[in-house]
C-alpha cells in the first residue's frame, strides 16, 4: 500500500494513528479509521511532527525517535541503532528539508547543534555550533535555506547554513536590546523576529538573508489585550501570517507594511496549529487554557470556512496534522 493509497482514508498517530475521511460537520459523513500504535512499530505515543519529504515519504518525529512511514511499515531511527538508522538524539523537536534533499533534525534539549540526514542513504551529518554558543531557534524556509538564532550568555546572533550544507556562517550580532521571541524565515530568505518591549507591546524586526536589518514594525493588534502566544505561518503562496493567541490571525500586507486581521477566521480563539495541504486548504486547531483541543476549522482557497470539530471526539488531545487534501482525509498524531 502506497502513501497515496493510505491517504484515501484518515490516520491518527500517537496512541493510535488514525486515518479517517474528513468532511465538514454538516456533511454527516461516516468516519473510517485506521489506527497505528506501538504494536505496529511506531516508536512512541507522543508525536511532535509529521513531515512529507519531496519523495513522498512521511517522517514522524516523536518523543522517542524518528519514524519513516512508507504506507505500510515504520522504519525507526534513534540514538541506539547503528547506521543507517542512527541519529544523535531521540526527542524530535522539528523536521524540515534542505535544498539538497537532506532532512534537518532538531532535538528537544539539544542546543549545541542539529543533524542533517540523507533520507536515501541514512548518512548522518551532525552540525555543531562553536563552543558556548547555543541554539535558540532553527528556521528553514520553504525552499530549503536554513537560518538560526543563537545565544551566547545574554548576546544573540543570526546565522545561516552555507550552500554546501556543511558549515554555519554568522551573519550578524543582534542588538543588545533585541530579545528574540518566536521567529520565521520566509521563502525569500527574510528573517522575521518578534520581540517584546518593556511595555509588553510586541515589535517585529526583519532581516534579509545577508543579515541586513530591513525594518521594524510595531504590532498592537488589540490595545489592552495581551496575546497568550505568538507564532508564524507561511502559506504556499508566500503570504506571512502571524498567529496571536486569543486575539486572532493576522496576515502581512506589504503595501502598508502592517498586519491585518484575517476577515474570515473567528476572533478571540487561541489558535494552536495551522497546517496547509497540497491544494491550499488550511487547517486550524484551537485549544483552551488547559491545552485541550476545542475547535477544528478548515479554510478553503475560496475563503469558505468549514467546521471539522466532530473529528475531535476521536482524538480530543492537541494534535499535529498532515494531508495532501484535508477535504478527503488527514493524518493526525497525538502531541
Amino acid at each position: 500500500m502506497t502513501v497515496q493509497e493510505i491517504m484515501a482514508r484518515l490516520l491518527l498517530i500517537g496512541l493510535l494513528v488514525m486515518y479517517a475521511k474528513a468532511m465538514p460537520l454538516n456533511a454527516q459523513n461516516r468516519v473510517e479509521l485506521d489506527a497505528f500504535s506501538l504494536d505496529n512499530g511506531l516508536s512512541d505515543r507522543i508525536v511532535r511532527q509529521i513531515f512529507r519529504d519531496r519523495e513522498g515519504f512521511l517522517w514522524i518525529g516523536t518523543r522517542n525517535g524518528l519514524n519513516r512511514f512508507d504506507g505500510r511499515n515504520f522504519y525507526v531511527y534513534d540514538s541506539y541503532r547503528p547506521a543507517p538508522y542512527h541519529i544523535t538524539a531521540d526527542d524530535i523537536a522539528s523536521i524540515s528539508q534542505l535544498r539538497n534533499g537532506k532532512l534537518v533534525l532538531v532535538y528537544h534539549g539539544k542546543t549545541d547543534g542539529f543533524d542533517l540526514l540523507d533520507p536515501s542513504t541514512g548518512q548522518l551529518t551532525p552540525i555543531h555550533l562553536p563552543e558556548q554558543i547555543r541554539i535558540q531557534q532553527v528556521l528553514t524556509t520553504q525552499t530549503g535555506d536554513l537560518f538560526l538564532i543563537a545565544r551566547q550568555n545574554n548576546a544573540c546572533s543570526l546565522w545561516r547554513l552555507d550552500e554546501a550544507g556543511s558549515k554555519l556562517i554568522q551573519l550578524v550580532d543582534l542588538p543588545a536590546d533585541l530579545s528574540p521571541g518566536p521567529a520565521h524565515a520566509d521563502v525569500a530568505g527574510n528573517i522575521w523576529i518578534t520581540t517584546r518591549e518593556k511595555s509588553s507591546s510586541i515589535s517585529l524586526v526583519v532581516y534579509n538573508h545577508f543579515g541586513k536589518r530591513l525594518r521594524t514594525t510595531a504590532l498592537n493588534p488589540m490595545p489592552g489585550k495581551e496575546p497568550s502566544s505568538v507564532s508564524f505561518f507561511e502559506t504556499s503562496k508566500g503570504e506571512v501570517w502571524l498567529i496571536l493567541g486569543q486575539t486572532g490571525v493576522y496576515f502581512y500586507n506589504p503595501k502598508t507594511d502592517s498586519f491585518l486581521l484575517h476577515p474570515t477566521l473567528p476572533k478571540d480563539f487561541d489558535f494552536l496549529i495551522l497546517q496547509e495541504d497540497l491544494l491550499g486548504n488550511i487547517l486550524f486547531q484551537t485549544s483552551d487554557k488547559a491545552g485541550k483541543a476545542t475547535s477544528l476549522f478548515l479554510l478553503e482557497p475560496n475563503g469558505r470556512l468549514a467546521d471539522y470539530r466532530y473529528l475531535l471526539k476521536y482524538s480530543p488531545q492537541n494534535n499535529v496534522f498532515y494531508s495532501a487534501d484535508f477535504t478527503s482525509g488527514m493524518i493526525s498524531g497525538t502531541g
